[in-house]
């Protein structure tokens, strides 16, 4: 295995999954893919890359809410990209098929509040994600409660575990 994978749609508008195969990586789930392109995202993918070795995992994969790719949430527009949407939902549940996925680290941040849709979608591919599987996040969750990228609390001992159900509870939708 451990063959890199970059899943795009044809237009190459979005990005599904990037990283490299593992028969257990390491699975960070952000909210979208930024528009640079994949060279540009080093510094991410390093550190990445870096926590998937130090918690013995065999590889590392990128996943998003949006799969668009954007450089602000207010460029998110759902209706005119349902059918890429659809096509992350498939993606994601696939990845979970076939590795043996056992941690995800979360870390989509504070701009999942800024736009109701980003709720509804998590949501909607958390139903895709094993229940059994290990919730992590990087240091503590931001002032606003939700488990941001930390590029700073980038060693094993500041990785803890994130309690997904009870963070969904607490940020319903009113």
């Amino acid at each position: 295995m451990n063959k890199w994978i970059c899943k795009e749609s044809k237009q190459k508008i979005a990005r599904y999954i990037i990283g490299k195969e593992g028969a257990d990586p390491l699975v960070l789930f952000t909210l979208f893919p930024e528009e640079q392109s994949v060279a540009k995202w080093g510094k991410k993918i390093k550190k990445v890359i870096k926590l998937s070795e130090a918690l013995d995992k065999d590889g590392w994969l990128i996943i998003n809410i949006y799969p668009i790719k954007i450089n602000n949430v207010s460029e998110i527009n759902h209706f005119e990209n349902m059918q890429l949407i659809y096509r992350n939902r498939d993606e994601i549940k696939e990845l979970f098929n076939k590795y043996n996925v056992s941690t995800v680290w979360a870390g989509w941040g504070n701009a999942v509040q800024e736009n109701d849709f980003l709720w509804f979608e998590l949501k909607n591919l958390l139903k895709r994600i094993p229940e059994d599987t290990q919730w992590i996040i990087a240091g503590k969750l931001s002032k606003e409660g939700h488990p941001v990228f930390n590029g700073r609390a980038m060693n094993v001992s500041r990785m803890i575990p994130f309690e997904i159900e009870d963070y969904i509870n607490k940020h319903k939708l009113k």
